[in-house]
């Protein structure tokens, strides 16, 4: 590109100097902003989302920010950071359970979650059919019979001469078969394990016959009686910093891994796709509506950023170089020349 003419550069001065003093001043700013703004929003009636883009458009840029973009060691360091300091921050000191997730919230989650009968069901009947329950259960009445014989061995030895009469016979049996003892023991359990896996589905219907929705809704409401007061910071006791960090270590690991997977990929598509099936046929303005974006608020953030940033590069004499940039090709093309003979 040619230098612009010597005509051409007066006007090229003229158009930056005058570029710089509207900018510069934030009520003649303002006034242009507002004037701006106008003019697109009333453009904004007459363009339906259609014909400024489509969903394969939105599909590609969410894939490159969401699944393609390679997030630096940066970001890690920056959210750990963050998470720290709301750790620590005064805001949580006074605050109450109650004060971050009020009651009336509370409530309506509780009572969405005792919805969902039939997956309480499963998850009942799972927990009751694991392993884990019939080896817990039945050590426990394992125990609870061998405290029992215990208990009432105590109470016949207090009986004259029966004492002696149990030693003689426990002598006898157990010169006459000497694994006796452990063989009842192993029998014992075995006829308890049998005993609980057959009883837990039996089990698993009383529990959710007990535990219906009614007396789930008192239970939780008596929980959150007993917490709702309680300070945030009470928290502090049982989650420290490092949980903290473990638990954004393995919440970034899982996003990661969650990223390279065709769930993801499947999600946004469904999402984007439903989004422009709603509003495909619905203008700019209409759609602003639904979001709740006014022009008023449009106008109090441009105006909130944008004179402390001119400020700032006119400050550092960086104001006039970036208007100049913009408008100084024009000036030196051939149609300008041409124009001014």
């Amino acid at each position: 590109m040619s230098k612009p003419s010597p005509l051409a550069r007066k006007l090229l001065d003229a158009h930056v100097a005058w570029w710089e003093d509207t900018l510069a001043d934030p009520a003649v700013l303002e006034g242009r902003i507002r004037a701006l703004l106008a003019a697109v929003l009333e453009d904004f009636t007459r363009l339906k989302l259609k014909d400024v883009a489509t969903a394969e458009q939105v599909k590609k840029t969410a894939r490159t920010y969401a699944i393609e973009l390679d997030l630096k060691g940066g970001l890690p360091e920056l959210v750990r950071g963050v998470a720290n300091d709301l750790y620590d921050t005064p805001a949580l000191d006074d605050a109450r359970i109650q004060d971050v997730l009020p009651e009336a919230h509370f409530i309506d989650m509780l009572d969405k979650a005792l919805e969902f009968e039939s997956l309480r069901a499963k998850l009942v009947h799972a927990i009751l059919a694991s392993p884990f329950y019939k080896t817990f259960a039945s050590d426990l009445l394992y125990r609870g019979i061998r405290d029992y014989v215990t208990t009432q061995s105590e109470v016949a030895n207090k009986i004259p001469g029966a004492g002696s009469m149990m030693k003689l016979g426990k002598s006898v049996l157990s010169r006459a078969r000497p694994d006796l003892e452990n063989s009842m023991e192993q029998g014992l359990r075995k006829y308890i394990a049998r005993t609980v896996g057959s009883t837990s589905e039996r089990s698993a219907d009383l529990l959710l016959a007990k535990l219906d929705s009614d007396t789930l809704r008192g239970m939780g409401m008596e929980i959150w009686h007993d917490i709702k007061r309680l300070p945030v910071r009470a928290l502090r006791d049982d989650i420290t910093k490092t949980d903290i960090e473990d638990l954004f270590v393995l919440g970034y690991a899982y996003w990661g891994d969650l990223r390279t997977t065709a769930v993801l990929g499947g999600l946004l598509d469904t999402g984007i796709d439903s989004f422009f099936v709603q509003y495909n046929e619905a203008t700019l303005a209409a759609l602003l509506d639904d979001l709740g974006i006014t022009e008023e608020m449009m106008i109090i953030e441009a105006m909130r950023y944008a004179p402390p940033v001119i400020k700032t590069l006119k400050k550092k004499k960086m104001l006039k170089p970036l208007i100049e940039r913009e408008l100084a090709d024009f000036y030196a093309s051939p149609e300008v020349a041409k124009i001014l003979g």
